[in-house]
């Protein structure tokens, strides 16, 4: 399997590893109690993954986790990483998506809170 025909999903506190022609799982890593926006960056044999306060470094052909840094007193926000191999185009629509997402949450929220009234 070539690295082109990976694809790297976060969701629901796991990091997973998809064959991209075939849509099959080759390997997942659980990644904490996380439920929150995950980002990725793949980078060479790595992926990196900033998830509920903390980035992971993880070995891209196995899914072996390489280490983690606890971004200690930085809190639990949304987070995006960006690596010096990774275009200034994909990190604008990673920071427009994000805040499109936020948005998303408080919209929500303000309905959630207009119905309860």
């Amino acid at each position: 399997m070539k690295d082109q025909d990976q694809l790297f999903v976060g969701i629901s506190g796991y990091l997973v590893c998809l064959r991209r022609s075939t849509g099959s799982e080759l390997w997942r890593l659980k990644l904490g109690r996380s439920r929150s926006l995950t980002s990725i960056v793949v980078e060479e044999d790595s992926v990196f993954v900033a998830s509920k306060g903390r980035v992971y470094a993880v070995d891209r052909k196995d899914g072996n986790l390489r280490w983690v840094n606890e971004l200690v007193n930085l809190g639990y926000g949304a987070c995006i990483l960006s690596s010096s191999s990774q275009s200034v185009v994909a990190a604008a629509q990673t920071v427009k998506l994000l805040q499109s997402v936020a948005i998303g949450v408080m919209v929500g929220s303000a309905v959630g809170n207009a119905a309860t009234r």
